[in-house]
């Protein structure tokens, strides 16, 4: 799965479960984000309160640019 905003933000991950009851997104096979505020990684991800809050388990890398 890739998300891409056509500005300067992206998001790729091999898998991405999508519940529409509770608006919720999940994904225990790993992801990449690249914005202009920086990089992260992760083994696993949840994505929860329509897009407010996001959780990063496993692994998880970030480099922060200054602004």
């Amino acid at each position: 799965v890739r998300v891409d905003d056509g500005r300067s933000s992206n998001f790729a991950t091999d898998e991405a479960r999508i519940d529409t009851n509770t608006s919720t997104v999940t994904g225990a096979g790993g992801m990449q984000t690249q914005t202009a505020q920086g990089d992260m990684q992760a083994g696993e991800y949840s994505v929860t309160e329509k897009g407010d809050r996001v959780i990063l388990r496993g692994g998880v890398r970030a480099r922060l640019n200054q602004h």
